[in-house]
């Protein structure tokens, strides 16, 4: 037996309507048998529980069921390439950022300052493979800071890591 309000009742199931994208003619009828004051509390029974699994039932005939959030299957994911590089240059020992992200058909292409005012460059590409992607980075107007790049990639692999141990949703 559960102790819940009607109109909590009410307020839930309404609410996963408009979350599905329901029309009020479309939603299931459901009315108290009698009128209860808003704050006043019901003892549901069985057959109250079998009447709102029903109702929230009837609300998703005809919808297409959605994975549920997790942890990237390959350990990370493509859709966390651009939170993981602005996070992976904010980081302590980085200090850079990122001044634009050109999208590209294989992946992206990121240009970065230092806060030293140095040219950066990182390049992720998108493979289709357990690794998910490669990633290369140059750092200095000639390119010869490459203690700095692979500190950039090191940082960025552990960021894309972090990213695919959070719950999230697969690239389509």
């Amino acid at each position: 037996m559960i102790y819940i309000k009607r109109t909590t009742i009410f307020a839930l199931l309404g609410s996963l309507a408009l979350g599905l994208g329901i029309s009020c003619e479309q939603a299931p009828k459901v009315l108290p048998t009698k009128e209860l004051a808003p704050d006043e509390k019901v003892l549901l029974d069985s057959s109250d529980n079998t009447e709102i699994l029903s109702a929230f039932r009837s609300l998703t005939k005809g919808k297409k069921r959605v994975n549920r959030p997790a942890r990237a299957i390959k350990g990370v994911r493509w859709s966390d390439v651009p939170k993981a590089v602005a996070a992976a240059c904010g980081e302590n020992g980085v200090e850079m950022a990122v001044v634009e992200t050109i999208t590209q058909d294989w992946g992206y292409t990121f240009i970065i300052k230092t806060v030293e005012d140095k040219p950066a460059q990182l390049i992720v590409r998108r493979l289709d493979n357990d690794q998910v992607y490669q990633a290369s980075a140059t750092v200095g107007r000639f390119h010869d800071d490459q203690e700095r790049a692979d500190k950039l990639l090191a940082v960025f692999a552990q960021k894309m890591k972090a990213f695919g141990n959070k719950r999230g949703f697969e690239d389509e």
